[in-house]
């Protein structure tokens, strides 16, 4: 019994031609048995935590995959023992079945996975096996390799497809082969301007209130790029850490910091050659700011704990609901990145600036709640439409979406119960009447001076620790006069570059 080289090249087309292991498995067993009188084959896999084998292919019938996994404790100590962890290859009895044993072989598979080849044979024939196993494990060792990451490969896509259709629903399309909803109406000049900046590789800046669609128009912008089929990166600068955002960006090396057990790719090397798009870029503190200034202007970067200068070719498009502008005043928002970013402004109208819309998407998302649940499409009426255009939408497009949603939940596949899905804010959100000007109560006293918001939390923030003799928490700290929470208070704090000057010798400082 040889591994002839015809009989090797079969193997081989097999498992270039048969990524999935088990039908793999199936295809060779027949020459197995008639070349080398196998009785069964199965390649499994040894967990740790739990101690246990599971089975990733195999013809074997379910008293033999009981049998092996009795074997545990033997091949734990296979892994685990020094005496034994150099073997390639142990031969194991069966507890339950005398005329048989286990052969059992280590693949070369990926450092993190104990995978192994079993092959079932009768006792007396075991010695003629070990003369072409060594031949088989290279074969072998592809296949399971090939079929894991297959795997991932299925897994990632799963995640991609769901992905892709959470941001179709967004974008309001069924396929990428969709208008954005309202782009001939609502949205016409925001989509005339995307037309305008997508050939070129110019900064766009998108302002636009939360849930309007600011990252729909950033990967329309993408899409009709020269960029379009390399990497669209989002990045939500408000929900990144402020210890974390040089390694989110810009990456860092293996052991740059504690916990840094290998080398990761920032944001920015991860979109090279394509599109980033940085949301709510105005939420960025001001020491992040500089950093991301210095790629922006030129174009490289260093990794966290690195010292090789990285070049990326990124193209850069921003998004935020506040007023750069008035940040920038207020030195809030660094003037030389406004300029940097504000290269090609786009305002994106929000929802009740653009109601002609709301028809359309209303029967959109209608037509997508019913096929989510299972339920029959009914499509809003003429005063269901009038009602919901009558509501001011502080949510914009991602509250219309939950509310059809609702709406055909509540109304069971019958109706769509839109005026209860709105709830009681709907009442309260209706507009009043306007109150006539004259008035004189109701008339703007022009001497008053009103602040933007942030100076006045800036200004609070300092007023609350000069009180306070610089105590943050407990009774009498500053949160407390604030009646926010002490972690949130260090959070603004940093995001505003507080420092606390007042009293430095007071023990309570930061306390």
């Amino acid at each position: 019994m040889i591994l002839t080289s015809e009989l090797l090249a079969i193997f081989w087309r097999k498992v270039a031609e048969t990524p999935e292991l088990p039908k793999l498995l199936e295809e060779l067993l027949p020459f197995l048995k008639r070349e080398f009188s196998m009785n069964e084959i199965g390649v499994v896999r040894w967990q740790q935590q739990p101690e246990k084998i599971r089975f990733l292919a195999s013809s074997f019938s379910q008293s033999k995959n009981v049998e092996l996994s009795l074997l545990h404790g033997e091949i734990q100590q296979w892994f685990a023992d020094e005496r034994f962890r150099s073997q390639v290859t142990r031969v194991l009895p069966l507890q339950q079945d005398e005329q048989h044993c286990v052969i059992l072989s280590k693949l070369s598979c990926a450092a993190d996975q104990q995978i192994l080849l079993a092959f079932i044979y009768r006792r007396e024939q075991v010695t003629f096996a070990f003369d072409y196993i060594p031949g088989l494990l290279p074969i072998f060792s592809v296949a399971a390799n090939n079929y894991l990451q297959h795997q991932k490969l299925l897994q990632a896509t799963k995640v991609v497809q769901s992905q892709c259709q959470d941001l179709l629903s967004k974008m309001g399309k069924d396929n990428m082969d969709n208008q954005i909803i309202g782009s001939s109406h609502g949205l016409a000049q925001t989509m005339e301007q995307v037309n305008i900046v997508a050939p070129s590789d110019l900064t766009a800046l998108i302002r636009g209130e939360t849930g309007s669609g600011k990252e729909v128009v950033a990967r329309a912008i993408h899409e009709q790029s020269p960029r379009a089929d390399k990497a669209f990166i989002r990045v939500n600068c408000g929900a990144i850490s402020p210890d974390l955002i040089d390694s989110e960006l810009f990456g860092h090396e293996k052991g740059s910091f504690t916990g840094a057990a290998g080398v990761k790719l920032g944001w920015f090397e991860r979109a090279d050659g394509g599109t980033l798009f940085l949301d709510e870029i105005g939420e960025l503190s001001l020491a992040a700011q500089t950093r991301l200034l210095r790629v922006l202007q030129e174009g490289t970067l260093n990794r966290v704990g690195g010292e090789r200068e990285i070049n990326v070719n990124v193209r850069i498009i921003a998004a935020t609901h506040r007023n750069l502008s008035d940040m920038v005043n207020e030195k809030l928002f660094r003037e030389d990145l406004w300029y940097r970013v504000n290269v090609f402004p786009i305002y994106l109208p929000s929802l009740r600036e653009r109601k002609q819309d709301i028809s359309a998407l209303a029967n959109h998302f209608s037509e997508r709640a019913a096929k989510k649940l299972g339920l029959p499409y009914i499509a809003p009426t003429s005063n269901q439409v009038t009602t919901l255009q009558a509501y001011h939408w502080p949510g914009n497009v991602r509250e219309l979406q939950v509310v059809m949603e609702r709406a055909a939940i509540l109304g069971q596949g019958k109706q769509l119960d839109i005026e209860s899905s709105l709830g009681p804010s709907f009442k309260m959100a209706v507009p009043s009447i306007p109150i006539e000007n004259n008035n004189e109560e109701n008339k703007l006293d022009k001497n008053v001076s009103i602040e933007p918001l942030e100076k006045t939390i800036v200004s609070s923030i300092n007023n609350a620790l000069k009180v306070t003799n610089g105590k943050i928490s407990g009774e009498g700290g500053a949160a407390s006069l604030l009646n926010i929470n002490p972690n949130t208070l260090r959070s603004k704090m940093r995001k505003y570059q507080i420092e606390i000057k007042y009293f430095p010798g007071n023990s309570n400082l930061l306390s």
